[in-house]
């Protein structure tokens, strides 16, 4: 993701679900708009607060895992700063997390910790995702997933 050696407006749409989070949500967008031709949409998801004040277990859990997490007026102009134009925006349903990712990745580790029961490092890695699913189930009122479109403004080409 970092290093996207691909041609200057490729791309009508470019649609990525969570994955400008390797990047960083304004490194994301800075890498798909020159890759946009000139009347292309960008379709993405970002980790973003969803409340204030999310409880100090949640706050400090982000803290590590994406610290550049911020709320959806941040994100809106961060893509508007990033020569943008919204069209839209919207949370994704907690049914998507939970049912399409969180259930079938928790069936998953019970598998993994048997088959990891002797590799510390595998299990740590496997229990930092459990308390990942534990944090979604106490607190995913306060964080989820925004989905937001966007078209390129033609200043930053």
């Amino acid at each position: 993701m970092h290093d996207l050696n691909l041609a200057n407006e490729t791309f009508d749409l470019i649609w990525s679900e969570g994955a400008l989070y390797c990047m960083g949500f304004r490194e994301g967008l800075t890498a798909c708009h020159r890759l946009l031709v000139p009347r292309g949409t960008l379709a993405v998801t970002e980790l973003t607060w969803l409340k204030p004040d999310p409880p100090d277990e949640c706050r400090n859990f982000f803290a590590k895992e994406y610290p550049a997490m911020t709320d959806v007026s941040d994100n809106l102009a961060t893509s508007e700063a990033c020569d943008y134009t919204i069209l839209d925006h919207f949370t994704l349903p907690e049914s998507a997390w939970r049912e399409s990712f969180y259930d079938p990745l928790e069936a998953r580790l019970t598998l993994l910790r048997k088959l990891y029961a002797q590799d510390h490092r595998k299990r740590e890695m496997i229990e930092a995702t459990q308390t990942e699913i534990d944090l979604f189930r106490k607190h995913s009122s306060y964080y989820g997933y925004v989905f937001y479109l966007m078209k390129p403004n033609g200043t930053a080409r």
